[in-house]
């Protein structure tokens, strides 16, 4: 089903609701030798996808689509990894505009708005070299191409859009990495890590003071919270530990209508509660742990540094 809310340009539509539903009947052939699924070092990967939306069926919108996705992974040096991949969808008939193919995604065509090229025919390829640098970091550059086009007599070279980009890879378990992409496209460059849209989103949430005020009280409170799972307190002991300081922080932000200046101010309760929760974690109930707590001025850098050391596993 293909769904739209927001539309600034309802004309693009060509009078198609904002609103459709597709019976679709197709068959899948798979193929795939890779030696790992999410992150491969070698193998192969062929999918093709036909699908059917007949009008017998009660589409709308009769038509009927192929996809196909086609990969290869090759080492080629330690620690590099060489992968391509081409994909297309064709669509043929009438398909509606939720369901005609699109350029961009977070594996193709990264620096492409998803949508904002689309036609009835989409097709691109790329190809990425990965490099595994040191212990858990990785990089990647890639360069590629793609373009949409109603039909196959319609297809012009001169609509192709050029891609090419480069990513840190974190490996935070094995074979399992954290993407961050800086993809490149023919306007202008577009980080990747996650949609402007959301950021934009976010940005208007937080200029709302009233949104930052009680933001910034939840941030406040959180140490407490935390010390209401992790120590062994009566539940009168743990209540009293949320409402008094949180009640206490709701007096102090009430002090200035410049939310972000009281953050700044209450910052120091945030460290102290950070390094109490630290502190805990370390040493339990010992005496150690109020020694440093109640000592973190006067206490010696050595014990500072004790103390750091035993953040880093060994």
């Amino acid at each position: 089903m293909s769904t739209a809310t927001i539309f600034e340009k309802p004309e693009l539509w060509e009078g198609m609701k904002a609103r459709t539903t597709n019976i679709s009947l197709g068959f899948s052939l798979l193929y795939d030798s890779r030696d790992f699924l999410t992150n491969a070092y070698s193998g192969y990967y062929l999918r093709i996808d036909q699908r059917f939306s007949p009008a017998f069926l009660g589409n709308k919108y009769a038509f009927s689509s192929t996809e196909l996705t086609t990969s290869y992974y090759h080492p080629v040096w330690k620690g590099g990894v060489l992968a391509g991949q081409f994909h297309t969808l064709l669509n043929y008939g009438n398909p509606p505009w939720g369901l005609l193919a699109t350029l961009g995604s977070s594996y193709s065509m990264r620096g492409y708005y998803e949508g904002r090229y689309r036609d009835k025919c989409a097709m691109d390829a790329q190809i990425e070299l990965r490099q595994h640098v040191w212990r858990r970091n990785g990089v990647a550059v890639w360069a590629g191409a793609g373009t949409v086009f109603p039909k196959f007599s319609g297809f012009e070279v001169k609509h192709i859009l050029p891609n090419y980009g480069f990513g840190y890879r974190w490996e935070f378990k094995k074979r399992v990495n954290v993407r961050l992409d800086l993809g490149l496209e023919k306007a202008r460059p577009d980080l990747y890590s996650t949609s402007m849209k959301l950021f934009k989103n976010i940005k208007k949430w937080l200029e709302n003071q009233e949104h930052l005020f009680y933001l910034i009280l939840l941030i406040l409170i959180v140490p407490n919270i935390i010390l209401c799972f992790t120590e062994p307190m009566p539940v009168v002991a743990k209540v009293c530990n949320v409402l008094l300081p949180f009640a206490f922080y709701y007096l102090l932000m009430t002090l200035s209508r410049n939310c972000g200046k009281m953050f700044w101010i209450l910052f120091l309760f945030i460290f102290f509660g950070a390094f109490q929760i630290v502190l805990l974690y370390l040493f339990g109930q010992s005496i150690i742990a109020v020694d440093m707590f109640l000592n973190l001025v006067t206490t010696n850098s050595s014990e500072a540094m004790e103390l750091l050391d035993n953040l880093v596993p060994h």
